[in-house]
């Protein structure tokens, strides 16, 4: 394992504890990862220079604003994926969202699955109750929804991709 593999899983260990705790990652974090990565690019015998973390800064962003811009992830979330790819390239960048992306999509359908009110209106849908009631019936209140820590769902990517790597 390479120092700025092992930087990359410090880095998403130190944001994934703090997501939890606060539910906010702080600008100075991610500036903090970016920064690190880049020193680890160029200053460590296995780093491969500065362009690397640039374009894996620019490719992860462009990866997490767009879900960014969907609702589907915090302005927070979007910039970790900046300082994520910095650290891994940006082949990395969009490994790292693309395992994230399908980790948050399957930890929806767990949570889902577990919802009360969802089961409950699965089952008459199967039974047919809700066949010409239309859409209005499954609109969801701001209130009732629930939200996750997309680090929760990206740190095991991270850990996953370090693993492949």
């Amino acid at each position: 394992m390479t120092t700025v593999e092992i930087g990359l899983l410090l880095f998403t260990g130190l944001t994934f504890g703090w997501d939890l705790r606060a539910r906010k990652i702080p600008n100075l974090l991610v500036g903090f990862g970016f920064l690190l990565a880049a020193a680890l690019h160029v200053f460590s015998p296995d780093g491969s220079g500065w362009s690397l973390p640039a374009l894996g800064a620019v490719a992860g962003l462009s990866c997490g604003l767009p879900l960014y811009f969907a609702g589907a992830i915090g302005a927070g979330d979007a910039k970790w994926f900046a300082a994520a790819g910095a650290f891994a390239g940006w082949k990395g960048a969009a490994a790292i969202a693309c395992a994230s992306v399908l980790a948050g999509g399957v930890a929806a359908l767990c949570l889902l699955a577990a919802s009360r009110s969802f089961r409950r209106r699965f089952a008459e849908v199967i039974a047919g109750c809700y066949v010409r009631t239309g859409w209005e019936r499954f609109n969801v209140p701001e209130e009732g929804r629930t939200t996750l820590p997309f680090l929760l769902c990206a740190g095991p990517a991270v850990c996953g991709y370090v693993l492949m790597v």
